[in-house]
């Protein structure tokens, strides 16, 4: 099995990437197709390296390069295991284009939780005129 420090292709970690983030496929799933297709044996942790990896560098691009956004953001979480415990991932999409602008992991689904996600976003320079949900009530106050 190949661990994170292993050498591999860009095109693989690309292709990896691509179906985690554009096909929403677990990580799990990720590592088992690229085992079949690549017939490279990765563990599903080596994956969320490389996706933690790829969202610091787009991260600092775009402080670099300041993304437009429309001022609509939409804002989501999900609850999944990682590590062996179950947590919840916050993420913060551009409503219109789609573009990531932010996520978080947290221990715990509240107020709290989403008040701390949505301060982080702000931080990030980000001020939504419109603010989409899933109708969850942590998000009015």
């Amino acid at each position: 099995m190949l661990e994170r420090w292993a050498r591999v292709s860009k095109a693989v970690k690309r292709k990896a990437l691509k179906l985690n983030v554009y096909v929403r496929g677990s990580l799990r799933r990720t590592a088992g197709y690229l085992a079949e297709e690549e017939e490279l044996d990765f563990s599903w942790t080596t994956i969320l390296w490389w996706v933690r990896k790829a969202g610091r560098e787009s991260v600092e691009l775009e402080k670099v390069i300041r993304i437009r956004w429309s001022g609509k953001l939409a804002v989501d979480e999900k609850w999944v295991k990682l590590l062996d415990k179950w947590v919840y991932v916050y993420v913060a999409v551009d409503a219109v284009t789609g573009e990531v602008l932010c996520q978080e992991v947290f221990g715990q689904r509240g107020k709290d939780s989403a008040r701390s996600f949505l301060l982080m976003v702000k931080a990030l320079g980000y001020r939504p005129d419109v603010v989409i949900t899933d109708l969850c009530g942590n998000y009015s106050s």
